[in-house]
C-alpha cells in the first residue's frame, strides 16, 4: 500500500517518542489527526487477479492522562477512516469499499499510591477486513467485521510500592462476528456473537535485580450464538522476565490452556501446552534486536478452537541522529481444530523514518503480505509526520 501520510500530533507520536503534549494540574491531553492517501495493488488479496485500489486517509486520536493522590487515568482512543477511492478493474463502486475502524482503550486506578488499589480497564474496538478470501465460498471477495469489548474490574495489592504486586480482577467480554462472502460480500450477511464472563489473577514479584517472576490465571465461561452447548475454559502460566533497561534480556513463560465445550474438555493436551520466549538484545546504543517464539490456542468462530506456532524477528536501528530504520518479520502457522484447515501467515516490512526538527519528520515503508488460504500484498508508503 502506497501511503502518503500527514500526521498532525500533541503529544506522544505514533512512533513512541516523548513530546511534550498540553498539561495542566496533573492533566496531560496529545490529541493528533494523520492525513494521508493510500495505493494496493491487491485489495482483495486474491492468489489471483489482483485488482488495484488507492484512496485516502483520516486518523484522529487522542491520548489522556489525569493523575492526582486519588485518581490515575489513562485513555487513548483512535478512528480511521479510509475513504477508497478507485478500483481498477472490479465491478464496484469504489466508495463501498471505504470502512471505518475504532480503536478505545482506558484504565482507571483508585487511590494508586495505598497498598490496595482499585482498577477498572476497558477496551473496545471494531475493525473491518475486505480480504477473508480464505473464507469457504468467498470466491476471492469478502468482508468481516469484528466488533469487541472487554471490561476488568478488581482490586491491586502492593504493599509499599515494593517488589510484590497482586492483581485480582473480574472480566466481562463481548466478541462480534460479521461475515459476508459472495455477491453480497460488501455487506455483513450472517453474525455470530460470543459471550464471556470470569476472573483474571496476576502476581508480579521483582525478586532478583532486573528480573520479574510472574504468574497468570484465567478462567471464564463462554457461549457463542447459534452453538448448543456453552463452554468454560482455563489458563494458567508461569514466566521469568528481564527489565528492558539491560543490553540483554530473557522472557520465558510457560503453561497450559484448556477449552471445555459442554463440559468436555475440546482441546488436546498436546495443543494445551503454552510457550512464550522472547529474547531482546542492544548490542550497542543505537541497536535493537528481538526474536520470538510463541506456541498457544485460541477459541474461535468458525472451528471449536485455533492451535498456532508464530515466530518474528525484529530490528532497529538508528544511523545516525536524524534516522531510525526498522524492519520486521514474522511468520504464524494455524490449525483449525475439527475442521481440514490450516493457515500459514507471513508479513513483513522495513520502514525508514528521517527527522527534519523535532516535531517534523518523514519516512517511507516497504512490506510483503502473504497469505496460504488467501493470497499476497505489497504494501508500500511514504509520510510526513508534524506533531509537539
Amino acid at each position: 500500500m502506497l501511503l502518503l501520510l500527514l500526521s498532525v500530533a500533541m503529544g506522544q507520536d505514533l512512533e513512541g517518542k516523548d513530546l511534550d503534549g498540553l498539561r495542566a494540574r496533573g492533566l496531560e491531553v496529545a490529541p493528533y489527526v494523520e492525513l494521508g492517501a493510500s495505493f494496493t495493488p491487491n485489495v482483495y488479496r486474491t492468489p489471483g487477479n489482483p485488482k488495484p485500489a488507492a484512496g485516502a486517509l483520516i486518523r484522529p486520536g487522542l491520548t489522556l492522562r489525569w493523575q492526582t493522590p486519588d485518581v490515575d487515568l489513562s485513555l487513548a482512543g483512535q478512528a480511521a477512516r479510509r475513504q477508497v477511492l478507485f478500483v481498477l478493474g472490479d465491478d464496484v463502486s469504489a466508495w463501498q469499499l471505504s470502512r471505518t475502524d475504532l480503536h478505545l482503550k482506558g484504565e482507571l486506578l483508585l487511590r494508586p499510591d495505598k497498598p490496595l488499589s482499585g482498577v477498572i480497564r476497558e477496551q473496545a474496538g471494531r475493525a473491518h477486513s475486505l480480504a477473508p478470501s480464505s473464507l469457504a465460498g468467498a470466491s476471492g471477495k469478502g468482508l468481516a467485521v469484528r466488533q469487541d469489548t472487554l471490561t476488568q474490574a478488581g482490586l491491586r495489592y502492593q504493599p509499599g510500592r515494593g517488589a510484590l504486586s497482586v492483581e485480582l480482577l473480574g472480566r466481562a467480554h463481548v466478541e462480534q462476528h460479521n461475515v459476508s462472502v459472495g455477491p453480497n460480500y460488501l455487506q455483513p450477511t450472517s453474525s455470530i456473537t460470543r459471550l464471556s464472563g470470569g476472573g483474571d489473577l496476576q502476581a508480579r514479584w521483582a525478586f532478583f535485580p532486573r528480573t520479574d517472576l510472574v504468574l497468570n490465571g484465567r478462567i471464564e465461561g463462554y457461549s457463542w450464538t447459534g452453538a448448543q452447548l456453552p463452554g468454560w475454559g482455563w489458563r494458567a502460566n508461569a514466566g521469568i522476565y528481564g527489565r528492558v533497561d539491560y543490553p540483554l534480556v530473557i522472557n520465558l513463560a510457560a503453561g497450559f490452556a484448556q477449552l471445555r465445550d459442554g463440559g468436555v474438555a475440546s482441546t488436546t493436551p498436546l495443543d494445551g501446552v503454552t510457550v512464550k520466549v522472547a529474547g531482546i538484545w542492544n548490542p550497542t546504543r543505537t541497536q535493537n534486536i528481538r526474536l520470538a517464539y510463541e506456541k498457544d490456542l485460541e477459541d474461535s468462530w468458525y472451528a471449536p478452537y485455533l492451535h498456532f506456532h508464530r515466530a518474528s524477528l525484529r530490528y532497529g536501528v538508528a544511523p545516525g541522529k536524524r534516522t531510525q530504520l526498522n524492519t520486521q518479520g514474522s511468520v504464524r502457522w494455524e490449525q483449525a481444530r475439527g475442521l481440514a484447515y490450516q493457515d500459514v501467515v507471513v508479513s513483513s516490512s522495513i520502514k525508514v523514518d528521517y527527522a527534519l526538527t523535532r516535531q517534523l519528520s518523514m519516512g517511507a515503508q516497504l512490506g510483503l503480505d502473504w497469505r496460504l488460504q488467501a493470497g499476497w500484498d505489497v504494501p508500500i508508503g511514504a509520510w510526513i509526520h508534524l506533531g509537539w
